[in-house]
């Protein structure tokens, strides 16, 4: 029987919560009644699994890949290419649309997103939220800390793996400790060196790293599958309501330990079934409900709900938010597909 492993069920759950956590017109009435807002913790795994995949990656394809820089340009050209700069042109277009921008004003924005368009938000430009699609920071974290981190398992990954890696977690998470007292750190500077979210994506691709490592000593151990798959579930479901109820305190980095172990569990092969097609399918979309969310919970849903002042009408809202963002992701997909026939035709073509 084929094998496969629980970490697109996840991934699924954790984008989710952060769309959410962007539209949260539903999540408000937790907040009045004491809750936080503390699902920015699910960024975490998404760093984690990265981390994870990077070093599983380099150590079974190190010569495919040859050096950090191809590693690097290999995961530029999946995060930054065709659904990236689509859903760029898309935001692009509808703030235009909606803030009324003509004329130089359009050419003048379009040269400012240059960085953004090249998938460079987080490099120290101290430019804050100010992006035309915002949320996708996390991406760039991934392509800029990842390349450090590709970089020393390239070159020094023992050095790295047993001295630096260990001391930049110990300093990197005492200095989130101590700027911002929780894993909510964003688009901030301190000094020449202080980029949080460089900092805070660069520590939880590390402990991705570790998940790793961890995950294979499982496997050569014989850990009992069924029971690690059970306790990432309950991980999951602690996570979602610690964040909720206790975000933006210092409980934030107990569950980043909690993540690590969600990861390391999730990762672990188990026998795949008929219900495993469907969330890999729908894992597959992720990434795009990511790229797209910022239109819908930014412009449309403000459009077409201006006002929410019942519960029902927030639980309306969502369900909406959530089904448009879901049936454009798959568009997304679809079309993609198509496009990448027709370019590949083109190409073959030619040659």
């Amino acid at each position: 029987m084929k094998k496969t492993n629980s970490i697109y069920i996840y991934r699924i759950i954790f984008t989710y919560m952060i769309v959410l956590l962007h539209y949260s017109v539903l999540l408000e009435y937790a907040y009045e009644r004491g809750a936080q807002s503390g699902w920015y913790i699910a960024v975490e795994f998404f760093f984690m699994t990265t981390g994870y995949l990077m070093y599983d990656n380099i150590e079974k394809y190190k010569e495919k890949f040859g050096s950090a820089w191809k590693y690097t340009l290999s995961r530029h050209h999946k995060l930054g290419g065709f659904k990236y700069l689509f859903a760029f042109a898309v935001t692009f277009a509808v703030k235009a649309y909606v803030e009324r921008i003509t004329g130089g004003e359009i050419l003048r924005r379009l040269l400012d997103s240059v960085p953004e368009m090249l998938l460079l938000q987080s490099a120290g430009l101290n430019r804050g939220w100010d992006f035309i699609n915002p949320t996708l920071w996390y991406l760039s974290v991934i392509i800029i800390a990842g390349y450090v981190i590709c970089w020393f398992l390239f070159n020094h990954k023992d050095l790295f793996v047993t001295i630096v890696a260990p001391i930049a977690l110990v300093l990197g998470y005492s200095y989130l400790y101590r700027t911002c007292f929780s894993m909510d750190a964003v688009a901030e500077f301190y000094g020449a060196f202080g980029n949080i979210e460089l900092i805070r994506g660069f520590c939880d691709m590390c402990l991705g790293m570790y998940a790793a490592m961890l995950t294979k000593r499982l496997v050569e151990t014989n850990a009992n599958v069924v029971l690690l798959k059970i306790t990432a579930a309950y991980l999951a479901l602690a996570v979602i309501a610690l964040s909720l109820i206790y975000g933006r305190t210092y409980v934030d980095f107990v569950l980043v330990g909690l993540i690590f172990l969600l990861v390391s569990f999730a990762f672990v092969p188990r026998n795949k079934t008929k219900a495993d097609i469907f969330f890999e399918k729908w894992s597959g979309i992720t990434l795009n409900i990511y790229l797209i969310h910022e239109v819908f919970r930014q412009y449309i849903m403000k459009k077409l709900f201006p006002m929410i002042e019942t519960p029902a009408t927030a639980i309306k809202a969502t369900v909406i938010y959530l089904v448009f963002i879901t049936v454009t992701a798959i568009a997304i997909e679809a079309l993609y597909k198509i496009a990448k026939e027709i370019f590949g035709k083109t190409v073959s073509s030619v040659v």
